[in-house]
């Protein structure tokens, strides 16, 4: 994130994505990655991909209203805050929907940081044709935009979006949560999700390995 941010002005425009690129929670239940793996299995039930989508936020949404998060990089907030100290343009573009928009920003608030302007697409909107639309209502247009997330799609979205302006664009694809992502665990995850739906408790990974390792029995939804 330090190497993205360097080198910047006020006539920039910095554009962070959030789920695996500026938070995370603490334990992999409601973690980016479980969702894309709650997505998948709901199109393995049979679901259409609308269908896999919607249901897989209804259960993400209930663990975002109880988890705390952290920063994806220790310095990210410090980094963050420092743009805006030097009055150097920022907001945040998510894929999360609108229904989370408080949850959102405290959860930002916890990690002190506290943009200007946070967007709501959703999963199903594309983030260059937002981006570009914002952009093209903006009175003051920026001498570049900065655009940094971990998906591909979105930096190739914004990519395309941006081809034909005249307005720089620097798309960086953010991996620093790459590890976590490669090596997530689905019992960890299952575990987790099974003692938060029946007790209301968010164990942490290491819990839900202990719990994993010892061959304890769970109702399996």
């Amino acid at each position: 994130m330090r190497l993205a941010l360097s080198s910047l002005s006020p006539d920039d425009l910095v554009v962070f994505d959030l789920d695996n690129t500026v938070l995370e929670p603490k334990q992999t239940l409601g973690s980016d990655q479980w969702w894309g793996a709650l997505v998948q299995k709901n199109l393995a039930s049979g679901m259409n991909e609308d269908q896999a989508i919607d249901a897989a936020i209804t259960d993400w949404m209930k663990v975002q209203k109880e988890t705390k998060v952290q920063a994806v990089e220790m310095d990210t907030p410090s980094l963050i805050s420092n743009l805006q100290k030097k009055m150097i343009p920022s907001f945040a573009l998510t894929a999360r929907p609108q229904e989370v928009k408080n949850i959102t920003l405290l959860q930002l608030r916890s990690l002190k940081i506290q943009f200007s302007k946070v967007i709501f697409l959703g999963p199903k909107q594309s983030k260059g044709e937002v981006l570009a639309e914002f952009v093209k209502r903006m009175s003051k247009k920026p001498r570049r935009i900065i655009f940094i997330d971990d998906k591909v799609k979105h930096v190739q979205s914004v990519e395309n979006a941006f081809k034909k302006s005249n307005i720089t664009n620097i798309n960086y694809r953010y991996g620093a949560a790459d590890p976590k992502v490669k090596n997530y665990n689905q019992r960890i995850a299952d575990i987790e999700w099974s003692y938060f739906i029946h007790y209301g408790i968010l164990l942490t990974d290491q819990q839900a390995a202990t719990i994993k390792n010892k061959g304890f029995i769970l109702h399996e939804l």
